[in-house]
């Protein structure tokens, strides 16, 4: 999600062939049910916050490590990509609703609403592979992992790269979304705050945002197998406001203010999000 105002809510370096998308697809089968998973969500180009998650023990050593969506949409797009692909086959990849937006600006085309402009900039920044590594990721992927079973990730429901679905909604809601699902756990990220819940039936987990958290400090992951474990991990924001007001994205310096030196308030952000959830469930554009 492109944060809203709070928020604007709001790769590897070659470009993915078939059989790179059969891997993500079949791979786990291929490999066993992988003991542990190490699930990021939101990075949005906030590359050192991204290195200080990597870097992370229990990710170091996770069999697998699932990215699920709005990556690179932010101030270093270029380099968060280039970092991802070094986990190589580690990596599962999934498409947020920025990767699809990132994917558009990149061909010219015009992203709608109020965010065409991000998606715009980051892409400016992404060269020809980055854009082919992002386009045709799937909109969701199912994961057998120890302790768990079958696992389904998606990046804000398993339906739509934009629902907004909040740990706040209705059971109806929540009902409605899940409705084709199947897997007894669904991992989705999209509104940057960490949760787990049961969710009329399954049970619902968000790791929250690498890049963009709301309402807490430091970088939100979760570490999947046997249980599930929400994580945070703490960075040097300062020396993170630094190099990112030294990149190249137009407007970094205020980008790095309102995420990294500072964050918006869970409050704040649930009101926001709420407001899209309404938009949308009233099938009105989402501003």
């Amino acid at each position: 999600m492109t944060a809203p105002d709070p928020g604007r809510a709001a790769e590897r370096a070659t470009a993915p062939g078939p059989e790179t998308a059969l891997a993500a697809e079949t791979g786990p089968a291929r490999l066993g049910a992988p003991e542990r998973v190490a699930v990021l969500a939101d990075i949005h180009g906030n590359l050192p916050a991204l290195n200080a998650v990597l870097a992370e023990p229990d990710v170091l050593t996770a069999d697998l490590v699932v990215l699920l969506g709005d990556i690179a949409l932010g101030p270093l797009p270029g380099p968060t990509l280039d970092r991802l692909a070094e986990l190589g086959d580690r990596a599962v990849w999934v498409h947020g609703n920025c990767e699809r937006e990132m994917v558009t600006a990149f061909d010219g085309g015009v992203v709608p609403g109020p965010f065409g402009a991000e998606a715009a900039k980051s892409a400016a920044l992404i060269g020809r592979a980055h854009r082919d590594r992002l386009d045709g990721l799937p909109l969701r992927v199912t994961l057998e992992v120890a302790g768990l079973g079958p696992v389904l990730f998606c990046h804000a429901s398993p339906r739509r790269d934009d629902e907004m679905v909040l740990v706040d909604s209705p059971p109806e809601r929540w009902a409605e979304v899940l409705a084709e699902v199947a897997e007894p756990v669904v991992v989705l990220g999209h509104t940057h705050m960490p949760f787990d819940r049961l969710a009329a039936g399954p049970r619902v987990i968000n790791p929250g945002s690498v890049g963009m958290p709301y309402g807490h400090d430091g970088a939100a992951w979760a570490l999947l197998g046997p249980e599930v474990t929400l994580r945070r991990t703490s960075y040097d924001t300062a020396a993170a406001v630094a190099a990112i007001t030294a990149g190249p994205y137009a407007g970094a310096a205020d980008w790095a203010a309102e995420y990294v030196a500072q964050h918006h308030s869970d409050v704040a952000a649930l009101a926001a999000f709420t407001e899209i959830a309404e938009q949308q469930a009233a099938g009105e554009p989402a501003g």
